[in-house]
């Protein structure tokens, strides 16, 4: 289970960036991973490369996201 802490910036939390990611996958429906990195620190220059490797395995793992073409990230679908 993963613990959301008070006493931590939301832009640092893996929940925030979570969704932060996937709205931004939602609106550019693929994206190289160079420059999805690219992206984030320029618009979150604080965050750093370890946090957004685990922000993207926990999507990952929940399945929101998938990796395709060497390096492609794109957000999963699924209609229920």
């Amino acid at each position: 289970m993963l613990i959301i802490r008070n006493d931590v910036k939301p832009e640092s939390n893996i929940y925030y960036l979570g969704a932060v990611f996937l709205k931004y996958l939602q609106q550019h429906q693929k994206i190289n991973i160079e420059d999805f990195f690219k992206k984030i620190n320029t618009d979150y220059p604080s965050i750093s490369i370890n946090q957004i490797l685990y922000t993207l395995d926990w999507l990952y793992i929940l399945d929101l996201i998938d990796l395709i073409d060497e390096g492609v990230i794109i957000k999963c679908d699924y209609i229920i």
